[in-house]
């Protein structure tokens, strides 16, 4: 089932439009469409102590498990 064919065009979520509004606004932001790709792009910015939140509706190809072993 494919929910965001449900929506209208306008009410997709643009990740490259929120992508380039974050920037704007002087926070880094990145959009990666994979799991491999999102730990690459974090990992070398994170120090310790700092705290990340990952917000998914999935498992998303095991992304927290695989940060966790990544940031280990």
């Amino acid at each position: 089932m494919n929910r965001a064919a449900d929506l209208k065009p306008d009410e997709r979520l643009d990740a490259g439009r929120l992508v380039a509004d974050l920037v704007k606004a002087g926070k880094p932001s990145f959009h990666e469409p994979s799991a491999d790709r999102i730990i690459e792009q974090l990992r070398p910015q994170l120090q310790p102590g700092d705290v990340l939140v990952v917000l998914s509706n999935g498992a998303f190809d095991g992304l927290h498990a695989k940060l966790l072993a990544a940031l280990a």
